[in-house]
């Protein structure tokens, strides 16, 4: 026997069961997360992203109107009526009501029946889905907009709706995403999930240096850019085509705020410019815009503000606030009689 030979003999058991430990760890860990993730969110819940076994769970039963996106939202239940008020309503995620289980919490649902508990004769077609920018809303339009005959058109305007180009949006590359087994753990694995979502909101971004989001809007969509400028003819498209449908027409500006814990909800101070350029984009068009800063920064909680704990969009009370907001403005009339 050489000298050390004993050693290294006895190394091997150590080192068997110290990788034996390992993976009976990383198993019950494994096992004990997604079991106690199941029992959590038996539910599923809302988390900023549109997809997900838990965001999957969370919106199984969500039904669905007939127009393309699909859409989630009132409908009309058959042909306009001679002395009904007809009321479009188009608008991404925000309008589609992610983050919102019960479809009768959505604003539209919400604004319909105040409006019906007025005794107004009104039915109500919304055409959403989350994602949808300035481009689709007025092909949306181009498509059913001689179909339903609207005598209120209102749009839900978000940031993004500018983003008609995606190549330079800011990304974060991370390494787990490269994994072969990752797409499938990230569709069933509650788990899996919940740590990537954790994980890639809690790392800094991959790129050197770090442009935020809020950053990225300001600098690429600034007056005069090319950004701005495309925006622009799409929404001066959309807002003709509107007002040749009817001259009741209605921006809702849903503003991009920062939420802190514990802290008013707050525009974000890089996109204030192109939140004043959108009020003078409307004017210059002559199409009304619904401001709905001014109500939601006055709640004194973001938390209140948020879908859930993971999801920045619009909970079910700010849903009622904007139902409350439009309804004002409909039963106002718009300076016209309905």
């Amino acid at each position: 026997m050489l000298p050390g030979e004993p050693t290294r003999q006895a190394a091997f058991p150590r080192l068997g069961r110290l990788l034996l430990g390992i993976g009976v760890f990383g198993a019950t860990f494994l096992f004990v997360g997604e079991l106690f993730l199941r029992l959590v969110f038996w539910g599923g819940d809302s988390f900023s992203r549109h997809y997900g076994p838990i965001v999957q769970r969370f919106e199984r039963d969500f039904k669905f109107n007939r127009f393309d996106g699909p859409s989630r939202g009132p409908e009309p239940p058959g042909p306009k009526l001679p002395d009904s008020v007809r009321i479009v309503i188009q608008g991404d995620s925000i309008t589609w009501g992610q983050g919102v289980r019960n479809e009768e919490q959505l604003f539209s649902s919400r604004l319909l029946t105040r409006l019906r508990e007025t005794d107004m004769p009104v039915d109500m077609a919304v055409l959403a889905r989350p994602g949808r920018e300035i481009d689709e809303h007025l092909q949306q339009l181009q498509k059913w907009g001689q179909e339903l005959r609207p005598d209120v058109i209102i749009y839900q305007w978000y940031i993004n709706d500018m983003e008609l180009e995606k190549q330079d949006r800011p990304r974060t590359d991370r390494i787990w995403r490269h994994v072969f087994f990752h797409p499938i753990l990230q569709q069933n694995s509650y788990l899996w999930f919940f740590l990537d979502f954790s994980l890639d909101t809690l790392l800094p971004s991959g790129t050197v240096p770090y442009e935020s989001y809020a950053r990225y809007i300001a600098d690429n969509f600034n007056e005069g850019s090319a950004g701005w400028s495309t925006f622009e003819r799409y929404f001066s498209e959309w807002a003709t085509l509107a007002k040749e449908l009817t001259p009741h027409v209605i921006v809702a500006l849903y503003p991009y705020m920062s939420l802190k814990d514990g802290s008013p909800p707050a525009i974000r101070p890089e996109i204030v410019d192109i939140h004043t350029r959108m009020l003078s984009l409307c004017r210059t068009n002559n199409v009304l815009c619904l401001d709905l800063s001014a109500s939601l920064v006055k709640f004194e909680d973001a938390r209140a503000v948020r879908a859930t704990a993971f999801d920045d969009h619009p909970s079910a009370e700010v849903h009622r606030v904007i139902a409350e907001e439009l309804s004002e403005v409909i039963g106002a009339g718009m300076d016209h009689p309905l």
